[in-house]
């Protein structure tokens, strides 16, 4: 993602940014991408990749959050853009008790990004938002909104432990399911009791059973 007007030497340095990242060398990310925001204050690339995302990898959230509101200011509809500030507000600042303004910002950036994501035909980054929509909406006590959204990205992304997590939590919330323990197909039919075994397995098929 690089921004027409930018020079060479920012992009040299977003390369260098995104190839320290690439690398889990988030410190040396951050000082590439601070350098070629410096030349470039308006540049996206420069501004997220990978000044927002080094940051929230360091745990430093208050200035990645901050680090995404400046990047979103210039380049309010890029989708992967989009998709890092989502993630951050839904689940990169989670606390005991969640703050519910934060989390409807998250919902509302991922929504807006899954709807670009489509429309561009980008099946893959359209499921991750949809994940990330349907946690927000967990959080939110919106189960029942959750749903159709985690299906959406399961169906994308059918290996997904987060998607199979969130799954498993609002099929909980929307029908108080898997207080029995991991389910058990009848002995007579070997059928599953819906939507309630749904729930114990998108948990227990990634969860240890607690003795």
């Amino acid at each position: 993602m690089r921004r027409p007007g930018d020079s060479p030497e920012v992009l040299r340095l977003v390369d260098a940014a995104a190839d320290a990242f690439d690398a889990g060398q988030f410190e040396e990310a951050l000082a590439r991408a601070e350098e070629a925001a410096a030349i470039a204050p308006r540049s996206v690339p420069a501004l997220h990749y990978y000044r927002a995302a080094a940051l929230a990898e360091l745990g430093r959230l208050d200035e990645a959050r901050a680090a995404y509101d400046r990047a979103l200011a210039e380049g309010k509809d890029d989708v992967e853009l989009l998709l890092g500030a989502a993630d951050l507000c839904v689940n990169r600042l989670e606390e005991d008790e969640p703050d519910r303004d934060v989390l409807e910002r998250g919902l509302e950036l991922a929504r807006r990004g899954a709807r670009l994501a489509r429309r561009a035909g980008d099946a893959e980054l359209a499921a991750e938002l949809a994940w990330i929509e349907g946690a927000a909406l967990n959080q939110l006590g919106r189960a029942d909104e959750a749903l159709p959204r985690l299906a959406e990205a399961a169906e994308v992304l059918p290996e997904s432990v987060d998607v199979l997590l969130e799954q498993g939590i609002a099929l909980y919330e929307a029908t108080g399911a898997w207080r029995r323990g991991p389910p058990r197909a009848s002995r007579s039919t070997r059928r599953l009791n819906r939507p309630c075994d749904e729930a114990n397995i998108a948990l227990w098929r990634r969860l240890p059973y607690p003795s």
